[in-house]
């Protein structure tokens, strides 16, 4: 369930990304707030994103030139655990 969630929220989000202009909720620093995280009516854990600056060419002398979203979802049941989806996104 925790799978499928963080794949369906990468896919809600990744549109956005190639939005023009690009929503600050994808914008590289962005950190959502936790929500929760549901299963057949049952709260199971939380959810969230950040988009984290990623250099595609450590080796020039420039900024960042990409974002990496991430998605994580952690639940709580007898030993909390959690999942989290990446994908680099388009150039910022």
């Amino acid at each position: 369930a925790a799978l499928g969630e963080a794949e369906s929220r990468m896919e809600r989000l990744l549109p956005l990304a190639n939005a023009n202009p690009v929503p600050d909720s994808i914008g590289v620093g962005y950190r959502s707030a936790t929500s929760p995280f549901t299963y057949r009516g049952a709260t199971l854990g939380t959810i969230w994103w950040h988009v984290d600056p990623y250099d595609a060419h450590p080796d020039l002398p420039d900024n960042p030139d990409l974002g990496r979203l991430v998605v994580c979802v952690r639940w709580n049941t007898s030993v909390p655990d959690s999942v989290q989806f990446s994908q680099l996104i388009p150039p910022l």
